[in-house]
């Protein structure tokens, strides 16, 4: 998804996430109303990466198991594989035995994107809302990201991204929309 700055579509992915209620409409997801889905639910299978992603309190290894922390999860009896995680963060140019022990506070914006997105990607959401995903990062880190995210697609998860830079992403985008702004609402 692309537009100019102000047209609102980081307050659709906010929406999309149920974050923002909406004016007009209803969301689904496989054929069922979002209000019969609890939000826990739905934000475990729809997950919302922010363009300026906040950290957890506690360390890098604490954010990841946060994911883990929920309800569900714990009903499921889930819990964070750090193998796993190692090597996910590995393809995001992310070095968990280096960094796991940090606050995650202390993190740069990349790391705090890439830690952001590895936790999502950790609980295996079916649909990942992705705001500017590659706002914070150099040139190779957002190659590496765009390589993982294009691993996501192909094993079957639905992508919504935000770019101002919509060529960045055409190979992984099958469609691109554009979001004009209408005069007095979004």
């Amino acid at each position: 998804m692309v537009g100019r700055s102000g047209a609102g579509k980081s307050t659709l992915l906010r929406a999309l996430a149920r974050l923002t209620p909406l004016r007009a409409g209803e969301l689904r997801l496989d054929g069922v109303a979002a209000r019969e889905i609890p939000a826990p639910r739905w934000r475990r299978r729809v997950a919302y990466l922010a363009q300026s992603p906040p950290s957890l309190p506690g360390s890098v290894w604490q954010n990841l198991e946060a994911a883990f922390g929920c309800q569900l999860a714990r009903a499921r009896r889930e819990q964070l594989d750090r193998d796993v995680a190692r090597a996910q963060a590995a393809e995001l140019l992310l070095d968990l035995d280096a960094l796991g022990e940090r606050e995650a506070a202390r993190l740069s914006g990349g790391e705090l994107s890439r830690l952001s997105l590895l936790r999502a990607l950790l609980i295996k959401p079916d649909v990942l809302l992705a705001d500017e995903p590659s706002a914070a990062l150099d040139a190779e880190s957002a190659a590496a990201l765009a390589t993982r995210l294009s691993r996501y697609v192909d094993d079957g998860g639905a992508l919504v991204l935000v770019a101002h830079d919509g060529a960045r992403w055409a190979a992984l985008a099958p469609r691109e929309v554009t979001l004009e702004e209408q005069q007095g609402s979004r």
